[in-house]
């Protein structure tokens, strides 16, 4: 019911809704969950005294870090800002630094600080399972795969029944691409916790991807919905499955919309909803929810790369460069900007050599990290504009020249 109301965008009666959720106390899981709900109502204080609750009955709950991890998706500086305030009030807590550890592992630049971290707690009372887990993680961000194997095969072997851990495991296989392995991690835990979200929502669903089974994923999409409907990185999930499996852009737009009502602050996933209208042709549609991405977060350049993409293909070319030179200005070695830049020269303003030159200096800063689709759309803007730029510099003054395709990206 709570995530019905704050689809119809009836904030008060899903808050009355959470405040009537019969939690069990002496649960920590269901004190998590309750948590979570605090936290996509806005109520970061109650939340954070609820996963406290949860963290002082066990330690080693999965759910807790599950919390942070989804919170942290988006808001990882406004959730490790809170926690750190708490910290600054009861120094010695030490719930508030495996926290900390927690969201640390899900970024590599954090590594450094999560070991600090993780070394400080060893040998005190902060559980014995998710510390583990937690250091596991950071030394797979370190590529330390020796001591991740060891950590992870001695959690494994001493927690055969915890669901958690079993999940844990699932992941670690399918990174090493054991499908088998992870599959039959994943099924363990399953069984241990029949409840648990994640299982069906992300887990099982990447696992079947992998084995070139996605479609098969559906089942496992509608289980995690029964389970926490309100939970707007399922309905991502859900939404992803049906853009890039199914190819059904109106059933993934309906998701995405269904996480935006609950999330409304979260430009992510605005921009989600503003990529399904533009690659549905429903331009006015992308460049009015672009703008609101903007409105929200006005310093993430790929919101203006895209937004000059749309105005460009839609003949506004002046806005579209000047969505262009703002993206510009956030970072002029981005690679997708001064393609477009380089493309917008060439096609509308006849400018040959600013072309080429956006566009060489695209290509040269491709790296090892620039995916596929990306690296070959450059180069062979670049390759093309080459070619015309030594056909002008060889041929004659009133020799024809024909402006090639160039692509735009975002």
């Amino acid at each position: 019911m709570m995530a019905i109301y704050m689809v119809n965008k009836e904030l008060d009666k899903a808050k009355q809704i959470v405040q009537l959720y019969d939690v069990d106390k002496k649960s920590a899981y269901d004190l998590a969950e309750y948590s979570r709900m605090l936290m996509i109502l806005g109520d970061i204080k109650g939340a954070f005294a609820k996963l406290k609750e949860a963290w002082d009955i066990d330690k080693d709950e999965y759910k807790i870090y599950d919390v942070l991890a989804q919170e942290s998706l988006y808001n990882s500086d406004k959730i490790i800002s809170y926690i750190k305030e708490l910290e600054k009030n009861n120094s010695n807590e030490l719930a508030y630094k495996m926290w900390l550890a927690k969201i640390y592992s899900l970024k590599e630049d954090k590594s450094k600080e999560g070991v600090q971290i993780i070394e400080q707690l060893k040998g005190k009372d902060a559980g014995n399972i998710e510390i583990k887990l937690i250091e596991a993680s950071i030394l797979q961000n370190m590529n330390k795969s020796k001591e991740v194997d060891k950590l992870i095969n001695e959690v494994i072997q001493n927690n055969k029944d915890d669901y958690g851990v079993l999940h844990t495991a699932a992941w670690f296989y399918l990174r090493r691409h054991d499908l088998e392995k992870a599959m039959e991690y994943c099924k363990k835990s399953i069984e241990q916790n029949k409840d648990y979200p994640d299982n069906y929502a992300f887990l099982m669903p990447q696992i079947l991807k992998n084995m070139n089974k996605a479609s098969s994923g559906k089942p496992y999409f509608i289980t995690a919905m029964e389970k926490e409907l309100y939970n707007y990185n399922i309905l991502e999930s859900v939404g992803k499955f049906y853009w890039d499996i199914e190819k059904n852009l109106d059933k993934a737009l309906d998701y995405y919309k269904m996480a935006d009502h609950i999330n409304p602050m979260e430009p992510e996933i605005k921009y989600n909803i503003a990529l399904l209208y533009f690659n549905e042709g429903r331009d006015e549609d992308a460049i009015k929810t672009l703008k609101e991405c903007i409105k929200l977060k006005d310093n993430i350049i790929k919101y203006h790369r895209t937004l000059g993409v749309v105005y460009l293909t839609n003949g506004k070319h002046d806005e579209g460069i000047e969505e262009v030179r703002t993206a510009f200005k956030l970072n002029e070695n981005d690679i997708l900007t001064l393609n477009n830049a380089g493309c917008y020269y060439a096609i509308y303003t006849n400018d040959l050599h600013r072309a080429y030159y956006n566009l060489k200096k695209a290509a040269d800063g491709i790296t090892s990290n620039t995916d596929e689709y990306t690296k070959n759309v450059i180069k062979k803007n670049y390759n093309d504009i080459k070619l015309v730029i030594n056909k002008i510099e060889k041929g004659k003054p009133n020799d024809s020249i024909k402006v090639p395709d160039l692509r735009l990206l975002y």
